[in-house]
């Protein structure tokens, strides 16, 4: 029945090693529909109608496990199309053989047809909606599942369309679910930290970011944001160590040689800082950050005819600190 969809439908949990009762009162529905098709067996077509859902749905039926829910809406698309052909053959068969059946049952399938008709003109849009936006989708999910495992997908996802909309809290609240759900996805850990540097909330942004390390060691773009997070809270040594190790396994990652020439430039080492910017600006000639921070280098050792260029070229990439230097400086 179309009622309660859903558009994943997740493993129930168990109480004990039990199961919840409809999983086993299914077998009952099993042996009665086999029974059935034994006592139809010389109805070819009711067998071929059976034989289709069977074959089409097999494909999906998980008996050996892929995904971590049991299946989806989409998967009867097809299937259902030889279920429904059942009854189709029955009520045409009455038709050919007994016409006074046929007659005495058309009114109640056409009353049924036009019932069911109006349903899904208002369940259909209804459907839509909950489609319509990632937040809706996401909440449908999580509103029509059990908290198993796998909902943690749904909560980190619904968490990041929360944060693209600004919505923080309620980002925070999901990826704090989602990691109550699974402690072992460190994508979660980074999402919320990346919330909470937005927040400005810089020492529970590292913390989040530390354990995302110890989950994903081998991931480059947390140690760069970890080491924004170490230079906000003045922990410069940690910052350098990390930006460092981001240049290990990627050696192109520009936001981390940006750290690191931000680093060298507090510290006064003007002429690497200088080698870490043109090395970024040589990566990625896009990089307006880069100029622009580059033509704040060239501003303190006097140089302000290239400090102006780069201010220039920062500025036409669209960074509006660089167009304004170039104002103040460049005239």
């Amino acid at each position: 029945m179309p009622l309660q969809l859903c558009a994943i439908y997740v493993y129930p949990p168990k109480t004990g090693n039990w199961l919840p009762w409809e999983y086993y009162a299914s077998l009952l529905v099993i042996i009665s529909l086999v029974y059935a098709l034994w006592k139809a067996r010389h109805n070819k077509m009711i067998l071929f109608c059976a034989g289709f859902f069977v074959v089409t749905i097999a494909i999906n039926i998980q008996i050996i496990p892929s995904r971590l829910f049991i299946v989806t809406d989409r998967y009867g698309y097809m299937p259902y199309l030889g279920l429904f052909m059942i009854p189709a053959i029955w009520f045409s068969g009455l038709k050919e053989k007994q016409l006074f059946q046929y007659n005495k049952y058309l009114p109640y399938c056409i009353g049924f047809l036009v019932l069911f008709t109006v349903f899904s003109v208002f369940a259909v849009p209804s459907r839509n909606k909950v489609w319509s936006t990632d937040i809706s989708f996401l909440t449908d999910i999580i509103n029509k599942n059990p908290p198993v495992g796998y909902i943690y997908r749904a909560f980190g996802n619904r968490g990041l369309a929360y944060k693209k909309d600004g919505k923080f809290v309620e980002a925070l609240d999901d990826f704090s679910q989602a990691i109550k759900l699974d402690l072992k996805d460190g994508r979660n850990y980074f999402n919320r930290g990346l919330v909470y540097l937005a927040m400005q909330n810089n020492g529970a942004a590292l913390a989040d970011f530390n354990e995302a390390v110890k989950l994903n060691p081998d991931q480059p773009a947390l140690y760069n944001t970890r080491s924004q997070a170490k230079f906000l809270l003045n922990d410069f040594e940690g910052a350098e160590s990390d930006s460092k190790k981001c240049l290990e396994l990627d050696s192109t990652n520009v936001d981390a040689l940006n750290t690191l020439a931000n680093i060298t430039f507090n510290r006064k080492e003007y002429l690497t800082c200088e080698v870490y910017l043109s090395r970024a600006l040589k990566i990625q000639p896009g990089f307006s950050i880069g100029y622009k921070n580059r033509g704040l280098l060239y501003l303190q050792l006097n140089r302000t005819a290239d400090a102006c260029s780069d201010f220039i070229q920062g500025s036409n990439l669209g960074n509006l600190e660089a167009k304004q230097l170039q104002t103040q400086y460049c005239k």
